[in-house]
């Protein structure tokens, strides 16, 4: 499974805590659901019969997944497991891990409703005093995995994490130099090469593993939700001349179950994040509602990022090479990287492609690949 940046977006009165405390659930069970949308059916509302469709995936029956749906429901969280209208499955094509409509849903409808006490918020920082790196995001992970009082209600989230061995999908700072390099494309060489070694940096000066930072850091890139959300504004200047100025806030979130969603291109996915904000925690949603009607059996599906990020962007944090990325070409242009003077032919990495098991190599040509047939 791999994640996402997205745009903040407030649709109910707003109340932001601004601190940099790592925050869970600690409060009781929320009694008031004013913040619950009703207006298009609610979360999970079946909105009429299924005509014939056959299931595209089989329902993820792991005891990981089961307790992490007995534990959201327990919490009150909506459209949660088959019989709230969503579930985690295996797609039948792929055998990736993924969330499938269990009900049939319409443009408009909300699938999804994880409170805000039930997700980790890692860092909420002004962007205009600096954001932490991916590396301190890692460590603040780390730390909580570290610290029992702090991470035993969420050990059951916990629990349905990818492994090393498992559901790992390796971005190139996870490569020898020499892997690194072999993607011969200077932005994500530099940028693979900057992220492995503040990784190293920063767990030699905190005095922890660097595979476990290593990890973590990949864990926080790959699944955790960047959003991004006008601070109030402020006067700038003086009584003659006075401006205002709206800053900033990114805040890094780690949602379990809908960190399960997979990512499509803008055109094609169904489905996309919303946060429903109100001045008490407890009623606030980070929701997921439908951008196109949704057929039961089918994948839900979102758009990593902003919508905007280049195969260089996935590759890098995320660890996959999409089969297409509109957004390519405008990058390779603004770098000025269209003559880029590649050592092989497009012939040559689709055929080293169709010859090759090897899953980072692999992952190498397919990202050439992307990048070449991009060139306009």
């Amino acid at each position: 499974m791999m994640k996402h940046y997205l745009l903040f977006v407030a649709a109910l009165s707003v109340n932001v805590n601004h601190n940099n405390a790592l925050t869970g659930r600690s409060s009781s069970k929320r009694k008031n659901k004013s913040a619950t949308p009703s207006s298009r059916g609610g979360f999970g509302t079946p909105k009429r019969p299924s005509e014939a469709n056959p299931a595209q995936y089989t329902p993820d029956s792991s005891s990981t997944t089961r307790e992490l749906v007995r534990y959201l429901e327990q919490e009150e969280c909506e459209g949660i497991g088959a019989d709230g209208g969503t579930e985690i499955g295996f797609c039948s094509k792929t055998n990736r891990r993924g969330l499938f409509a269990a009900d049939d849903f319409q443009t408009g409808d909300f699938l999804v409703g994880i409170p805000f006490p039930c997700c980790l918020t890692l860092a909420e920082d002004d962007i205009m005093m600096g954001e932490p790196t991916d590396a301190e995001l890692g460590l603040r992970l780390l730390n909580l995995f570290n610290d029992k009082s702090r991470s035993v209600s969420f050990q059951s989230y916990f629990d349905t994490f990818p492994t090393r061995k498992e559901r790992f999908d390796a971005t190139p700072d996870f490569w020898s130099t020499k892997e690194i390099e072999e993607l011969e494309f200077p932005p994500i060489i530099q940028k693979a090469k900057k992220r492995k070694t503040s990784i190293e940096q920063l767990a030699q000066a905190e005095v922890v593993d660097i595979a476990d930072l290593q990890f973590a850091t990949w864990l926080v890139k790959s699944r955790g939700f960047t959003l991004l959300k006008p601070s109030l504004t402020e006067p700038v200047g003086n009584d003659d001349n006075v401006e205002t100025r709206t800053t900033l806030i990114s805040k890094t979130v780690l949602m379990p179950y809908l960190d399960m969603i997979n990512h499509n291109v803008p055109e094609s996915a169904n489905a996309e994040l919303q946060v429903l904000e109100t001045k008490a925690e407890d009623e606030s949603f980070y929701a997921l509602q439908a951008t196109r009607s949704i057929r039961k059996g089918s994948e839900i599906m979102i758009t990593y990022g902003t919508g905007q990020e280049s195969t260089v962007d996935m590759l890098l944090n995320y660890g996959f090479v999409a089969e297409k990325n509109s957004n390519d070409s405008k990058f390779i242009s603004e770098e000025n990287l269209a003559d880029f003077p590649w050592s092989s032919t497009l012939e040559d990495e689709k055929k080293a492609l169709a010859e090759t098991g090897d899953e980072i190599k692999r992952k190498i040509l397919d990202f050439r690949i992307r990048m070449k047939k991009s060139v306009k």
